[in-house]
């Protein structure tokens, strides 16, 4: 035998081109984990969205906590009970708010594969995880205090228990009795899962009953049964052969069919509703309508409902929502920019008609489901893919296969060369934002700016001084009016954030009250400067902070938004004067004295 080759004789691109396709998707689901667990470690400071929902995690106790929200936020009931727990085990900080995002991601990611494997080969399986795993959507969402992360973690687990229900019910690699077994674990999963998922994710209803639906028109007009790879119809299976299983499915009548797909449909669709309606009469109502009035969500979401119902406008929007952010996988904007997408969705949808229409009966439901809502004017469809996260499964699936679709057929070593192709467009995708993470760990300046500067005043604060709020804590009129800013909320939640981490989770200086006779800061957060302030204003100011007893310490400018450059703000620093010692009596003239005053005076 002759010396073995060394390894730099090695071709490596052959070695590549003939890595089994496992590999590659476990590399996937590796790469968008750490991509997530990267953008989690730069430990970016809160942006105007999440300073919203961290106010009242910050601010309040567990018997206030599902009262509608601050700034008009709505957010389920399990992300807030999640969130809340977690700052009270866990450091208070940036990590701890985000930390159920995060896993959340994480695990939606790692469970995808194996959702969608009953439904997809092993190439369409690779090309869906790989554009979920490094998208841009779904990797920055899972590190923001948002409940996105956990939409799409429920839309993966609904997805996963149907499909293995679908693939039990037409497939032959399993014996009958085995299959019957399976299914009803998974229809018991899946009935389990429609009564927490109202609870735990709003926009996953819409994928639970889209989930009926597709499941009751699979019973109804059920498939032709699939063989497993490396099966013969001939060949006997636990003594029945492949075509003797396929007859009692021939023999069923449509009205057996009908029975039991209502019944099923039934089974799972009264407690998906009636869990519905208790959430919503004690927790959604509440929370819908203090957002709508604060908010006016008909108008944040205009662009994402239709603005009337004439034919010309369903189209527009339509058109508009699927070629949009809604589409952005991997990338994308509004206004068409997601038109290549879109394209792929169209050609997944065209293969799965052809070859497997059971996929896109569990799959497109949910997505005229949430039209349905838009329609209603309560949930929008399109506009953003932060609010759509419910249907980026689906949509990864559908590109999967289109992409499959259009792959060469004529030639393995191409279509080799097309995967690989795939994976290092990826691999750019996964260097290209971890380096746009690295240059730009905030989203606007502004974020940095508050959280530095309230981070230095704390630092200047002596251990023994609390640092109080003239909005908060002492009623400033005009001073809570710029609370209710975008900069206010960040001032707000970076400052409990700094009172929390002091503490250790006591209580606030805002639910503990105002102590003036305790040493303390007073923080003013104002947008406009001292001297711009109108005279009421002053006035207000100087009765609540008298320069007797207060003078200003510092003024702090904040960095202007990159949004317009107007939103600026500035922080001032309220030292608390020591209180003027009492001046000594002047002692009355004693009897010695008052004989000699007289005389002095006669």
């Amino acid at each position: 035998m002759g010396p073995k080759p060394c390894v730099a004789d090695r071709n490596w691109g052959m070695w590549l081109l003939h890595q089994p396709l496992s590999r590659w998707l476990v590399l996937a689901v590796v790469a968008g984990c750490a991509l997530r667990y990267f953008r989690l470690a730069m430990l970016r400071p809160l942006w105007c969205d999440e300073a919203y929902i961290a106010v009242s995690l910050l601010s309040r106790g567990w018997s206030t906590l599902f009262t509608p929200l601050e700034y008009g936020q709505v957010a389920s009931f399990g992300f807030l009970a999640i969130s809340w727990l977690g700052l009270q085990i866990l450091p208070a900080g940036e990590v701890a708010l985000r930390l159920p995002s995060l896993v959340a991601g994480i695990a939606a990611l790692v469970l995808f594969p194996w959702a969608i494997r009953p439904l997809a080969t092993r190439e369409v399986r690779l090309f869906a995880t790989i554009l979920l795993a490094v998208s841009i959507f779904p990797v920055r969402l899972a590190s923001e205090l948002k409940p996105y992360a956990i939409d799409l973690l429920f839309s993966v687990v609904i997805l996963a228990c149907a499909a293995r229900s679908i693939r039990l019910s037409t497939s032959l690699s399993q014996p009958l009795d085995a299959a019957r077994k399976s299914r009803r674990f998974w229809f018991a999963a899946l009935l389990v899962v429609n009564l927490l998922v109202p609870w735990i994710s709003f926009p996953g209803v819409f994928v639970a009953g889209g989930m009926i639906i597709g499941l009751f028109l699979l019973e109804l007009f059920p498939p032709v049964p699939r063989y497993a790879e490396g099966v013969s119809p001939l060949v006997p299976v636990n003594g029945l052969s492949g075509i003797t299983r396929i007859l009692p499915w021939k023999r069923d009548e449509p009205a057996l069919r009908g029975k039991r797909s209502l019944i099923h449909a039934f089974a799972l669709g009264i407690p998906l509703v009636l869990s519905t309606c208790l959430m919503w009469h004690l927790f959604g109502r509440d929370a819908y309508e203090h957002g709508n009035q604060v908010m006016n969500l008909k108008t944040f979401w205009r662009d994402a409902m239709p603005a009337n119902y004439s034919p010309v406008e369903l189209l527009r929007w339509l058109a508009e929502a699927h070629t949009g952010a809604m589409f952005a996988y991997p990338v994308g904007a509004e206004h068409g920019a997601s038109i290549v997408t879109s394209i792929a969705v169209l050609l997944g949808i065209w293969r799965l008609a052809r070859r497997q229409p059971e996929v896109l009966a569990i799959s497109l439901p949910a997505f005229a489901l949430t039209a349905f809502a838009a329609l209603l004017q309560k949930y929008p469809y399109g506009g953003s893919a932060r609010v759509a996260q419910h249907l980026a499964p689906f949509i990864c699936l559908l590109v999967g296969y289109g992409t499959a679709f259009i792959l060469p057929r004529w030639s393995t070593h191409r279509r080799r060369l097309c995967h690989l192709a795939i994976l290092l467009v990826g691999f750019g995708l996964v260097v290209g934002q971890a380096d746009y993470f690295v240059r730009r760990p905030a989203k606007d300046p502004n974020d940095t700016s508050l959280r530095a500067t309230l981070a230095r005043i704390r630092e200047e604060t002596p251990p023994d001084v609390r640092l109080l709020c003239a909005g908060e804590d002492f009623r400033i009129e005009f001073a809570l009016h710029n609370l209710g800013s975008e900069q206010g909320a960040k001032f707000r939640a970076n400052r409990l954030l700094g009172e929390h981490r002091v503490s250790e989770g006591a209580a606030t200086p805002a639910a503990a009250g105002v102590n003036k006779a305790a040493p303390h800061r007073v923080l003013l957060f104002s947008r406009k400067h001292l001297s711009e302030l109108p005279a009421a204003d002053q006035e207000a100011l100087q009765a609540a902070l008298p320069s007797d007893g207060y003078r200003l310490k510092k003024t702090c400018d904040l960095v202007p938004s990159n949004r317009d450059g107007l939103h600026k703000g500035y922080i001032f620093v309220f030292d608390q004067l020591p209180p003027t010692p009492p001046s000594e009596p002047q002692s009355p003239p004693n009897a010695q004295t008052a004989p000699q005053i007289a005389q002095g005076r006669h």
